[in-house]
């Protein structure tokens, strides 16, 4: 975790250098001032972020990438009832936006609205049903308001749309374990091994399933 910590610090340091340089050679490069804007935001660093939104709003008053940032540091100063007319306006303009109905969501979620926070996720779904994130979201959203049914539909028409991806066989084995469904999270766990018997990692995942269990000869069989 650390490492990767660092690594993600790494490539920060080294965006934040890039798009510098090369706002200072063209201040009007107003994406770039975006990504800037993104990353003080990240760090933190409210006021130059703001900064960084309003010099691109300045510039180009509809610019969706600069209204998404002014909207995010509105919801960072817990300000989410002047980011949502925002987020909405570029919705309207742009029905496909996506990072805008995820802010939107997170900050109907912090406003304890998780019904227009699920709301906002099935907009978004009805343009892009392969979002990863919303779909994601949705399901926690759905879990834990105890409506376990259709978040597992969610996750297997996420699955079905991914099949090649494991992490979200993965994701779909810890909610069925979260959700005292241990039979169904093993039989995932042992189908991946069965693909790929030599993966010692897949191994460990398994065996680690067991020991939570305390299912010990389990356990020490699939680490023979």
């Amino acid at each position: 975790m650390l490492g990767m910590v660092e690594f993600q610090t790494k490539e920060l340091k080294k965006a934040f250098g890039a798009l510098t340089k090369a706002v200072k050679l063209d201040p009007n490069l107003l994406d770039a001032q975006v990504q800037l804007g993104r990353i003080f935001l990240v760090a933190n660093d409210k006021d130059k972020s703001l900064e960084k939104a309003t010099f691109v709003l300045s510039k180009d008053p509809e610019h969706e990438d600069g209204l998404l940032l002014k909207a995010a540091w509105l919801a960072a100063e817990q300000k989410g009832g002047e980011a949502e007319p925002i987020l909405q306006s570029v919705i309207e303009k742009n029905p496909k936006k996506a990072d805008a109905y995820i802010l939107l969501s997170r900050i109907r979620l912090g406003n304890n609205d998780p019904d227009g926070a699920s709301q906002t996720l099935r907009d978004l779904l009805a343009y892009d049903d392969t979002n990863t994130a919303a779909r994601l979201i949705l399901v926690d959203i759905l879990e834990k308001k105890m409506d376990l049914a259709a978040a597992e539909r969610e996750y297997k028409a996420h699955i079905d749309q991914n099949p090649d991806n494991d992490s979200l066989r993965l994701l779909l084995a810890n909610f069925y374990d979260r959700t005292d469904r241990g039979m169904e999270a093993e039989e995932i766990l042992k189908d991946f091994i069965s693909s790929d018997p030599e993966d010692q990692n897949l191994r460990l995942g398994l065996a680690r399933f067991y020991a939570k269990k305390e299912r010990h000869d389990a356990m020490l069989e699939v680490l023979r």
